[in-house]
């Protein structure tokens, strides 16, 4: 029941676009990401979110290529690591 209480905390926020944001997602551009993808991460890293988390394989791929502030993960591989730390 504790791991529940615990993943109900999970939660979106809103992450505004900034023009720092707009120029870190033209960065992310450069790499081969989509520009909506590119701009979804480089607001979430300026919100300085704790985890951003994607079923895209490809995103994955390109996240690795890049210095991204937040982990970029598969939200399976993310569950079991909060799992495992429980």
């Amino acid at each position: 029941m504790l791991k529940i209480r615990c993943l109900m905390t999970v939660k979106s926020i809103d992450c505004p676009v900034t023009p720092a944001a707009q120029e870190r997602a033209r960065q992310f551009i450069q790499v081969d990401f989509k520009a909506f993808d590119a701009l979804h991460v480089a607001t979430a890293e300026a919100a300085n979110v704790d985890v951003f988390l994607t079923t895209d394989d490809k995103f994955l791929k390109y996240a690795e290529r890049i210095s991204i502030h937040i982990p970029v993960m598969n939200p399976v591989n993310w569950l079991m690591e909060v799992l495992k730390h429980e």
